[in-house]
């Protein structure tokens, strides 16, 4: 991949997007990865160096969250572990994938998760009022969070649906606080990712890097939108995003 100031340009662009859009909702790797792959990187090393930045945009909004209050520390590690076990795993397998094989999975996902929540959408935000499901008590939330880290550790795209499925359709949290345990458990099991993946030589630094400013400054507009504009805001969001992800899919 040859990195010139231009395409430099358009990862800080398109990092800050999907930072955004992440913190909000999800999907800002469907944004992301394509980009990376348009600049010229094969699409398990375009996989591997979105991690970066999703780091970056993890320790970002999560500082953000606990400033304004938001993050749950109580059902934090309940659902951080079993996702953390998941991404272990998921990544484990993204590396040893050939990319002849790696890139019809990606192309393939993508078309799944866009037309799955561009059909179902609302499948993410429980009552405001609805009271929040410990994990431990329902043993299909738990399975379900090990899969949803197994999808983020070797997919990543849109994980951040699939997170916000569990804690809205299954444990019953409400979007803002579910928006802030998503970003914290994306974080954490991110950094054990980034050194797999980099390990593996999936990894293009002056890329990630860069793509992490955009992120990392979408990431601190978004947790401001979120805590100032709450629920109803957020599925306006989540709407657009899943369109746009749809878009995505045509980049290349």
């Amino acid at each position: 991949m040859s990195f010139s100031v231009g395409s430099a340009l358009l990862l800080v662009v398109v990092g800050i997007f999907a930072g955004w859009v992440n913190t909000l909702a999800g999907g800002g790797s469907m944004l992301s990865v394509p980009a990376l792959m348009w600049l010229g990187l094969p699409a398990d090393v375009a996989n591997g160096t979105s991690r970066v930045a999703i780091l970056a945009q993890g320790a970002t909004g999560v500082l953000a969250f606990r400033r304004g209050k938001k993050l749950d520390g109580s059902l934090l590690a309940a659902v951080a572990v079993p996702s953390l076990i998941g991404a272990v795993f998921g990544a484990f397998a993204a590396t040893f994938i050939p990319n002849a094989v790696f890139r019809p999975i990606l192309i393939g996902t993508f078309v799944i998760m866009a037309g799955t929540l561009f059909l179902s959408p609302t499948t993410l935000a429980p009552p405001a009022d609805a009271v929040p499901v410990d994990p431990k008590s329902k043993p299909f939330a738990w399975l379900a969070l090990v899969l949803a880290g197994f999808y983020g550790g070797f997919l990543q795209a849109g994980v951040g649906f699939v997170l916000l499925a569990v804690f809205g359709g299954l444990l019953r949290i409400d979007l803002v606080r579910g928006n802030a345990l998503k970003v914290a458990v994306i974080f954490l099991y991110s950094i054990v990712v980034v050194i797999i993946f980099a390990a593996r030589s999936r990894v293009d630094i002056a890329s990630g890097l860069t793509l992490a400013i955009g992120n990392a400054l979408g990431a601190e507009l978004g947790v401001r939108f979120a805590i100032k504009s709450g629920q109803a805001a957020i599925k306006r969001v989540l709407f657009v995003a899943i369109i746009l992800s749809c878009l995505a899919l045509f980049w290349k």
